[in-house]
């Protein structure tokens, strides 16, 4: 094996290359901050994240009403059963 293989200060400089770039990649993305009041040339994107969370929300919304929906109409299914086990019951002691 070659000792230029495992050079240390290769692979360091290498490493601190993909950082720099990271690094690079992440300031372009966020180079432009959304001002309040300021001019937007890509508004389409901020609507499509706008509607993403409004069905997210409605999603939730959504789903917690029917689970609230199922519990309700199962306990109205056991009230029910037990009035009517009930008075099973009552008209079978009286008899």
């Amino acid at each position: 094996m070659s000792a230029a293989l495992f050079d240390a200060g290769r692979l360091n400089a290498a490493a601190q290359l993909h950082v720099a770039h990271d690094m690079r990649r992440l300031r372009a993305a966020h180079a432009f901050p959304s001002a309040p009041g300021g001019f937007n040339l890509l508004p389409h994107r901020q609507r499509k994240a706008e509607r993403a969370r409004r069905r997210c929300l409605i999603a939730w919304a959504g789903a917690a009403l029917a689970g609230c929906v199922a519990v309700g109409v199962l306990a109205g299914y056991q009230a029910f059963e037990k009035a009517r086990l009930d008075a099973q019951r009552e008209s079978v002691e009286q008899t």
